[in-house]
């Protein structure tokens, strides 16, 4: 059974709380501190794969940019004067 300590009271002082109930606050600040560290960790990882979609689009742009610029190289080889 757990201690008759509410979540809210996470601000009480220690000085007044039983070993128990010391114990139960400390819980729940770990339970707490490993969702924002599961969702930062999911954050990351999204931030990831979005990275990952901006290399890919970026290589295909550079790709695409050296194709232009032969192809417009070769197209204007012919309109040179002697």
């Amino acid at each position: 059974m757990k201690p008759a300590l509410a979540k809210s009271d996470v601000h009480v002082s220690y000085k007044f709380c039983t070993v128990e109930q010391k114990t139960y606050v400390l819980q729940l600040v770990a339970d707490e501190t490993k969702i924002v560290l599961h969702q930062t960790i999911d954050s990351v990882l999204r931030r990831g794969e979005k990275l990952d979609n901006l290399v890919d689009k970026s290589n295909d742009l550079s790709l695409a940019s050296q194709m232009f610029y032969k192809q417009a190289k070769r197209t204007n080889s012919c309109c040179t004067y002697i």
